[in-house]
């Protein structure tokens, strides 16, 4: 029996190719393996190379000797066999004994387990293939060669200044055009400009690759959150040796898309107004900046991040610039004294540890956003599901994933200056978000020293009757206006002959066939006749239009006489009371839990030549109102309240809700006619950032638990 025999060493899988590869920092060479089953690339080094030229050829011991012997490398058995765990785990030799495929069955088992996690998250991103382009490409490359020359690209750069320039002379147009975008026509013509330049991009990509001799296989489209995005598959380029062919074609698709951008801005000047010159201005300007900004961020896997890899010449970029940011990570808080995953040079080291950390964070905000978007775009209990699957896969298991690995190395810590230094920032921490340090709340807050209400009429009617005039003293439930509206008056009767019709029907449905079947129905429609009646005889004693407090008329528009018709737009005047100096603070639900009803505080006026007024809680209104009037808080008129308008254009309503909370001025003296605007801060329970964080995030929960 042979010695490779006993040791039992894998044969590799005759259809596997092997390529030069590109030269490594030192100079060393590689060789890059090709799956072609799978479509897969692996980079294998010098010494590994040197194994594969006498793989089977003797034992571990012998190929090592060999090495030793023939070349200036130093290889042993170690990692003879290391070599073959690799090729195995990556199924890359063949199986014929039974304990290869039983190996081969338990990986096909982990990947079927491993299944329906990737369901689970595969709605996020995937691929559909819709067209196998080689042949296409190959046929059709030397009718357009001709692009890939100095002379075409120095003269799609001489259109591009030429047009600039007729462009300049026509700027005001030009810019003109922009306003297009946003009508309906204009966004679905870009939409359809868009698509044509994707196209026109894949094609760069697609072409280039060909240009150098590289198969490609597929083209589709693939979908982000559901998203449609063209990709064309290219991944076999990584057979080329030469560095800069490879970022030729991940730069291809953009460079394609300015060259398109630069002959629309020259034609756009020749045109004639109408769609196509509007679309030719989408190529010029919004198509190439769109592209550029999503393909050149290296952050996810587009163009940008190849390039990256490319000209950093670190294959498979993310997954090695993570292990050896984790690798520091884990070295800055324990020093465990771990040799470095892989060797690079200093100023490489930081750029990878550079790109490591940003795309932590880049991916922290996005994903957390695609769990938003996620949840509100499907039903409810769907989109709780799928926003926390992603939420769990995406931000939670690396994170825990990693703090199992620190559990696991738990053996190797020793108290040093690393540790003790992240013990004493886990302390501080700690002490940050569990020690209730904050004793007071800031709210929103106004000052009056008059209180007034404008008058409405409730609805478009006639004056009958005006009770009032200019500077006139009133008290509280004195008439002011008498209105009639003839248009609630038919309504009101409308709906009055509609409840006695119903009301008959309901009488003789005894000795109605017909009224007896219907008599659930008349029965709903008479409860919603007398609710509607209802309502109108509310806005009918609204005509009657009181004073809601003691105060002085001001303000009444000229020629309020009987007869005249008036909109429920019209300020019928003003009710002033200057007796009365208010202060309110606006609070949100987890301030008010905190304020105490006899809770001192100050307010502080955004006007700096106001003074500042020691305050104290008179009364709270416990009801919340989403209805807003205080216009000088509202966030559509500069405050700091979040508000929208009502349908109506005039109403005012929070986006979340707001309690009234009354103030007293520990100084009664009299101020000046004026209203102010400001910060209240009032004493309030004292209360941690965790159980700050705690109580949003449980109100959040409740309020969006209802199914």
């Amino acid at each position: 029996m042979t010695a490779c025999a006993v040791e039992n060493i894998r044969v590799l899988r005759q259809d596997i190719d092997l390529f030069s590869g590109p030269r490594q920092e030192d100079g060393s060479p590689t060789w890059t393996l090709h799956d072609p089953v799978r479509g897969k690339f692996f980079t294998i080094g010098w010494l590994e190379f040197e194994f594969l030229r006498r793989w089977g050829m003797g034992s571990f011991k012998e190929l090592a000797e060999s090495i030793n012997r023939d070349t200036p490398l130093r290889a042993s058995e170690q990692h003879a066999k290391a070599l073959q765990q690799f090729l195995q785990a990556n199924e890359l030799v063949r199986t014929d004994d039974r304990a290869s495929v039983e190996r081969f069955n338990n990986t096909r088992r982990a990947q079927a387990s491993a299944l329906g996690k990737k369901l689970m998250h595969s709605y996020l991103f995937f691929r559909i293939p819709l067209i196998h382009p080689d042949k296409f490409l190959t046929r059709t490359l030397p009718y357009i060669r001709f692009i890939f020359s100095k002379q075409f690209a120095l003269f799609v750069l001489a259109l591009t200044l030429l047009g600039l320039v007729l462009v300049a002379k026509q700027w005001d147009s030009f810019i003109n055009t922009f306003s297009y975008a946003f009508t309906l026509e204009g966004l679905i013509l870009f939409s359809v400009t868009l698509f044509i330049t994707k196209i026109f991009h894949e094609l760069g990509h697609a072409y280039t690759a060909k240009y150098y001799g590289v198969k490609v296989p597929s083209m589709g489209v693939a979908f982000l959150v559901m998203w449609p995005v063209l990709f064309t598959d290219t991944s076999e380029s990584w057979k080329l040796v030469s560095r800069r062919s490879r970022l030729h074609i991940g730069a291809a698709g953009m460079i394609a898309e300015l060259g398109l951008a630069g002959l629309a801005t020259f034609i756009w000047s020749f045109l004639p107004e109408g769609a196509v010159k509007s679309a030719v201005f989408f190529i010029a300007t919004i198509s190439w900046i769109f592209t550029l900004a999503i393909n050149l961020n290296p952050f996810m896997r587009w163009d940008g991040y190849y390039l990256l890899s490319d000209y950093l010449g670190v294959q498979n970029l993310q997954e090695r610039a993570f292990r050896y940011a984790r690798w520091v990570l884990r070295e800055w808080l324990f020093n465990f004294g771990e040799p470095a995953p892989e060797r690079f040079n200093p100023q490489k080291r930081k750029i990878l540890l550079i790109y490591s950390f940003s795309t932590w964070i880049y991916r922290f905000i996005l994903f957390t956003g695609i769990a938003v978007l996620v949840y509100h775009l499907f039903f409810k209990v769907g989109g709780l599901f799928m926003a926390a699957v992603e939420v769990y896969y995406f931000l939670l298991s690396p994170i825990l994933k990693e703090m199992k690995t620190w559990i696991a190395r738990r053996k190797n810590m020793r108290w040093n200056r690393n540790t003790i230094r992240t013990a004493g920032i886990l302390v501080v921490l700690l002490g940050i978000f569990m020690i209730p340090w904050t004793a007071h709340i800031s709210a929103p807050g106004l000052q009056r020293s008059f209180v007034y209400r404008e008058i409405y009429s409730p609805t478009p009617a006639k004056i009958i009757s005006v009770k009032v005039k200019n500077g006139q003293q009133v008290k509280q439930g004195d008439l002011l206006f008498t209105l009639d509206s003839p248009e609630l008056e038919r309504d009101l009767s409308r709906i009055r002959r509609r409840i006695q019709s119903l009301q008959s029907q309901l009488a003789r449905k005894s000795a109605d066939i017909n009224a007896l079947e219907r008599h659930k129905v008349i029965e709903q429609e008479l409860a919603a006749a007398i609710a509607e009646y209802r309502g109108l005889q509310r806005q009918f004693q609204q005509l009657s239009l009181v004073a809601p407090f003691d105060g002085e008329i001001r303000d009444m528009p000229d020629a309020l006489i009987p007869g005249r018709w008036v909109s429920d737009q019209l300020a019928l005047g003003r009710l002033i009371n200057r007796s009365q100096n208010t202060l309110i603070a606006y609070l949100d639900e987890n301030s008010l839990m905190r304020v105490k009803p006899d809770s001192s505080g100050r307010f502080y006026p955004d006007n700096p030549s106001l003074p500042v007024k020691d305050v104290t809680i008179g009364q709270i209104d416990m009801g919340s109102s989403r209805e807003f009037y205080d216009l000088y808080n509202a966030s559509i008129y500069g405050g700091p309240v979040a508000v929208s308008k009502q349908a109506n254009g005039k109403s005012l309503y929070t986006h979340r809700a707001i309690y009234r909370v009354q103030l007293i001025a520990n100084d009664r003296s009299e101020s000046p006619d004026t209203v102010a605007r400001g910060t209240v801060r009032l004493e309030a329970e004292s209360q941690s950032l965790l159980t700050r964080f705690w109580r949003m995030i449980s109100a959040v929960l409740v309020r969006e638990s209802g199914f």
